[in-house]
């Protein structure tokens, strides 16, 4: 016992100064001691000019990332032009990095910010405010595990380490402050772990769920675990996975109230019926989790949606409020109509909407196109005079066209619009959660304030999110493929200050309608839902002449639910709807 534990103390020893010797030549360091650690280190000299005054260094970022690197490289390159009077070249790590000076910033490609990582991990422990400074060869390395922490790294790296042309001893690693406490699941440390998620159609009610998780863990442990999506990432060890993954011993859950946390060695699978049990389902986990020290096999269990948010605070707490699930063979009229009429279309063709084109299957409602020799046909359900709300997350998982001139959407509406300007309106909503006129690869939210006759006297115009946030509010497809490969989520979070837009459970889009009086007046009233296809209409996009459209799906428009969540706040409220 006593040899092995010899052995495993020369093991970690060698370990340590493998990777400190990267750390800079040997030949060119000086002693420093990290102030976080007390552990000694290899500090190594530097110059930032080359022999004729010139900057020899370039600051590179990575050209994929969400920490904010290209800021921050912009604070170094200001700080050197006002210490040294040079400008340092700024460029993304696409770019080719052999054998050059270069200050890397945060995770680039480049193999030493790997190995700067590496060995913050193994001398600070790897938790969310560690941070790193040090040369590695010909590299300035800052690197951290967050955005905040890496920004507190180049805001040291300016004052300390950027503050004339020869600086000695470039080397520093700042370990997280806090009463941190380790968790551990079936013995393995939490740090270990990360989530995985289904890269397409997942819920952002399941999504916000695991930030939170993540959050409630970095509190606790100071370990921020990461997310990855289960087609970019091979299964592994040491995984926490969420819903229907491609993992092999993930189960579905038939039971659509019903939810299941299984631990199993170094796996936890969290599933459930629908995206809101599944979303309970984390929440419970990060419960049972923040309040242990270590979970096992025996720690497993399952739970019933509906009875587990009775014991939630239903002021903070987006509660199940209206859905339809379409698990039906035929529309549930008591949540919506059809429209059927007829315009102005293409090619010298009307374009209609017709119940005709809906087709149920206990499972999904598909809206499947067609056309004869003076029409073509297309659909739309409202739910006016059955349903309409204020406030709350609204989402939808479907499918959409990818073919010119079919054009989608979910979209909301306030009374008066959809159905001819009302006289005695003075101005009404329009949201478009999907929007979509039949290039599969994109989709766009908007926020339409129209006036009625009233509002046109009063001097209101239209207005939109179209000119401001043209390129914000679209959402392009992942990996080159379209919103017609898979089924999709797409959401709108809606509050008396801010509309918020969705996919796949990621905010990308967010208007603030606190601004005009006008956006004030149009986006706190009621609204009812719109599912429309319209196809070969007079203003949409070009109606395709590839006649296989028409057979092969691309032209459908699949919807698999539609569900509404509200908190109790006394400003959300849901009614029977009004006369269209």
């Amino acid at each position: 016992m006593k040899i092995s534990r010899f052995l495993a103390l020369i093991f970690v020893l060698i370990l340590t100064f493998g990777l400190f010797s990267g750390c800079g030549d040997s030949s060119d360091t000086s002693s420093s001691t990290s102030e976080a650690t007390g552990t000694q280190t290899a500090g190594v000299d530097i110059e930032y000019l080359d022999s004729n005054g010139k900057a020899k260094y370039s600051i590179v970022r990575p050209t994929d990332s969400k920490m904010d690197e290209g800021s921050l490289a912009i604070a170094i390159i200001k700080q050197a032009k006002s210490v040294l009077g040079v400008t340092f070249k700024n460029v993304n790590d696409a770019s080719d990095g052999t054998d050059k000076y270069e200050i890397l910033v945060g995770n680039t490609n480049r193999p030493e910010s790997a190995k700067a990582l590496e060995t913050l991990k193994a001398e600070a422990g790897g938790r969310f405010n560690d941070y790193i400074i040090c040369v590695i060869d010909k590299k300035v390395v800052i690197n951290a595990f967050n955005s905040d922490a890496l920004k507190m790294a180049v805001d040291t790296f300016c004052n300390e380490f950027l503050n004339s042309n020869t600086v000695k001893n470039v080397y520093k690693i700042v370990k997280s402050e806090g009463d941190f406490m380790d968790v551990k699941i079936n013995g393995e440390n939490i740090s270990k772990f990360k989530f995985v998620r289904p890269h397409y159609n997942t819920s952002y009610v399941v999504q916000k769920e695991i930030y939170e998780a993540i959050d409630s863990l970095t509190q606790k442990t100071g370990y921020r675990l990461s997310i990855v999506e289960d087609a970019y990432e091979a299964e592994g060890d040491y995984e926490i996975v969420i819903g229907d993954c491609n993992r092999k011993d993930v189960k579905s859950v038939s039971n659509i109230d019903e939810y299941y946390v299984t631990v199993s060695g170094k796996k936890v699978y969290i599933n459930g019926g629908t995206s809101h049990a599944l979303g309970v389902g984390v929440k419970e986990f990060t419960k049972l989790l923040t309040s242990s020290k270590e979970l096992t096999d025996s720690s497993s269990f399952s739970g019933n949606y509906s009875t587990t948010v009775e014991n939630y605070d239903k002021s903070k707490f987006y509660r199940l409020i209206w859905n339809d699930e379409f698990d039906g063979l035929e529309l549930d009229t008591s949540k919506w109509n059809y429209i059927e009429y007829s315009g102005e279309g293409q090619n010298g063709m009307k374009s209609s909407r017709s119940r005709k084109i809906f087709h149920y299957d206990g499972s999904t409602m598909t809206m499947i196109p067609t056309k004869d020799e003076t029409s073509y046909y297309g659909g739309m359900l409202y739910s006016d005079t059955k349903f309409t709300y204020k406030y709350g997350y609204l989402e939808i998982s479907a499918k959409l066209p990818n073919a010119g001139g079919f054009w989608s959407s979910l979209w909301l509406c306030g009374k008066g619009h959809a159905g001819g300007v009302k006289p005695e309106v003075l101005l009404y909503p329009e949201i478009d959660v999907n929007e979509s006129d039949g290039n599969g690869k994109a989709v766009a939210a908007n926020c339409h304030s129209w006036p009625g006759g009233v509002g046109t006297e009063a001097g209101y115009r239209h207005t939109s999110c179209d000119a401001k946030y043209a390129k914000d509010k679209a959402r392009y497809a992942l990996d080159g493929r379209s919103y017609n490969d898979d089924f999709h989520t797409f959401g709108f979070l809606w509050t008396d200050k801010e509309m918020t837009f969705t996919c796949d459970g990621e905010i990308y889009f967010t208007f603030d309608t606190t601004t005009c009086e006008q956006d004030v007046l149009t986006y706190n009233q009621h609204q009812f839902l719109i599912i429309s296809l319209a196809v070969g209409l007079g203003h949409g996009s070009k109606m395709t002449t590839d006649e296989s459209v028409w057979t092969d799906g691309r032209a459908e428009y699949s919807v698999d639910w539609v569900r509404l969540y509200q908190l109790d706040d006394g400003k959300s409220e849901v009614s029977n709807g009004f006369v269209y």
